[in-house]
């Protein structure tokens, strides 16, 4: 069972963005199921990477559409993207010196922060975009 499963709930109404919010969704469930194999360490790194390029793509969609709707709260919503891509950064940095615990961490970070994100954030722009 993946750790987080798509709903309506966390749909944006928005076909390029769901999708993109799936492919996030996708890298953290794959940690997961490393996780439950006992080998969420040996793949942690390729996740964090491809968590990282696959964010930045994705926070570049989703700004460049809310400059072209002129969503009001943008400022603020490019600092959270901004705290993110910090945030596994540092998780990155950590993981050099030890893996143990390490995905669990991250994985509950990941998880959260995706799901949070969504439903409080960036459902504020989808009024913009159906304009």
């Amino acid at each position: 069972m993946p750790l987080i499963e798509w709903t309506q709930k966390l749909s944006v109404n928005f076909e390029e963005i769901d999708n993109q919010h799936k492919k996030l969704i996708q890298l953290i469930n794959k940690l997961h199921d490393a996780m439950k194999k006992g080998k969420g360490s040996s793949i942690l790194d390729d996740v964090l990477k491809e968590m990282t390029d696959y964010a930045k793509y994705h926070f570049g969609t989703e700004e460049k559409f809310m400059e072209q709707f002129k969503f009001p709260e943008l400022k603020e919503h490019k600092e959270q993207h901004h705290d993110f891509i910090n945030k596994v950064g540092e998780f990155t940095e950590e993981m050099k010196d030890s893996k143990i615990g390490m995905s669990l961490k991250v994985m509950h970070f990941l998880a959260d922060w995706l799901k949070t994100h969504i439903i409080n954030e960036d459902h504020k722009y989808v009024p913009y975009l159906k304009k």
